[in-house]
């Protein structure tokens, strides 16, 4: 398990790192592009602790997992407390909505990234939080290290289609909103919020953006 761990971080910052580093720039802070070393996957795992929300689903002799995943998060996020770590020996398949670690899919994401949602993720950076550390990611790069079948529940055309209806479409109002959030620090907030949420599996406060 520890090996599977630290080869599926190694696999994720190699793939999903490097989609963001031409845009990086000077103004946000630059992404962490080399893999953790061994002595922070040895340290990472010695504090790790379950982070997230996670259903046992039981029916008959069969038993599923439902974890809910965030795509950006911090190092520390990234491995798994006692009870996750269960669940991925248990498990003989990894579903995600998308495998972000498909090529295919890495090309069709990219492509259908607009500038502000760029902006967004570069954003994320000042808060800690990482694509390349994203849970759904390094589940994918789990799944591939410890040879466990992984498959994906969307495609990604439609996770564009559904990226851009939510975004207004890519029109010059919903642009210039994304931008003003951007500028304001609001978005880079309400994403530092909703993620430390998600770390503590706070079910109790409100998940909606704060103005």
């Amino acid at each position: 398990m520890r090996r599977a761990l630290f080869a599926c971080l190694l696999v994720t910052r190699a793939a999903v790192s490097p989609a963001l580093a031409q845009d990086v720039g000077t103004c946000p802070p630059p992404a962490a592009t080399a893999p953790p070393t061994a002595q922070q996957v040895q340290e990472g795992l010695a504090h790790a602790r379950d982070r997230g929300f996670l259903w046992r689903l039981t029916k008959g002799d069969h038993s599923s997992y439902l974890y809910g995943t965030i795509h950006m998060a911090r190092l520390e996020w990234a491995f798994p407390g006692p009870k996750t770590t269960q669940a991925l020996r248990e498990i003989d398949t990894v579903a995600l909505e998308v495998d972000p670690l498909d090529p295919k899919t890495r090309q069709v994401i990219s492509s259908g990234m607009k500038d502000a949602m760029v902006l967004t993720f570069l954003a994320s950076r000042r808060e800690g939080l990482e694509l390349g550390y994203g849970i759904d990611a390094v589940l994918a790069g789990f799944g591939r290290a410890a040879k466990k079948r992984v498959v994906a529940l969307e495609t990604t055309d439609a996770q564009v289609r559904a990226g851009r209806a939510a975004t207004g479409g890519g029109s010059v109002a919903s642009l210039e909103k994304a931008l003003d959030e951007l500028e304001s620090g609001r978005t880079a907030a309400n994403l530092a919020r909703m993620a430390s949420l998600w770390a503590e599996a706070d079910l109790a406060q409100p998940w909606g953006c704060r103005a």
